[in-house]
């Protein structure tokens, strides 16, 4: 592992996969830059790869922005990102990323505003339904 001093002097490659490459290794760094294409920022996830290179995930592509939302990974996490190129016929870029963390950890960026509008009203269809019968609610003492 690098130390704060000799990572001062680079800066993280940008990870160009072809389809079919994985980048895999510990999160050192998350951030996130402006987009001409977006409205909101896309994020970036620097990985220590395992023979200590520093690469820079620029998610930038709705699906990539998707599965790290889906996952809300955080500095010193292991991450694995593989690339499989657009499907023929289709016009996104496909992603699968997948994330191993130590217990609970609170998320670093608010994830959700990479989420696209589909992504999130699947999960709003998904939500929990108060089941409480109608006249119980009505008893109830609001304080």
């Amino acid at each position: 592992m690098r130390t704060l001093h000799d990572r001062l002097d680079s800066f993280a490659e940008a990870w160009r996969p072809e389809p079919g490459d994985k980048l895999v290794g510990r999160i050192i760094d998350i951030d996130e830059r402006d987009s001409a294409y977006s409205e909101v920022p896309y994020p970036i996830v620097t990985v220590e790869t395992d023979d200590g290179q520093e690469m820079a995930f620029h998610a930038f592509h709705t699906v990539a922005r998707n599965e790290l939302a889906k996952q809300r990974p955080v500095i010193g996490n292991r991450i694995g990102i593989a690339y499989h190129g657009r499907p023929e016929g289709k016009s996104y870029e496909a992603y699968r990323v997948i994330v191993e963390r130590a217990d609970s950890q609170p998320k670093a960026i608010d994830w959700d505003k990479h989420r696209t509008e589909d992504e999130a009203e699947l999960d709003d269809e998904t939500e929990p339904v108060d089941e409480t019968p109608k006249e119980a609610a009505e008893d109830e003492v609001p304080f």
